[in-house]
């Protein structure tokens, strides 16, 4: 019973770790896509058709 406990308890950290490191991650991805909208003056495309027109689309700008 109580190994049963430990590896729940494992997995329900590692499952946590998980989260909170996408988290960071979408913000960090959040946080470039805003530096970005400041310095172009435009917004990222929303639609598909947008997507297709976009001269930007696989641009690395290098924001870090």
């Amino acid at each position: 019973m109580q190994v049963q406990t430990y590896l729940q308890k494992k997995h329900n950290r590692e499952r946590f770790n998980n989260y909170v490191k996408h988290e960071r991650i979408d913000r960090a991805i959040d946080q470039r896509v805003k530096q970005k909208m400041m310095e172009t003056g435009k917004r990222p495309p929303q639609t598909l058709e947008e997507i297709e027109k976009d001269l930007d689309l696989g641009m690395s700008y290098n924001l870090k």
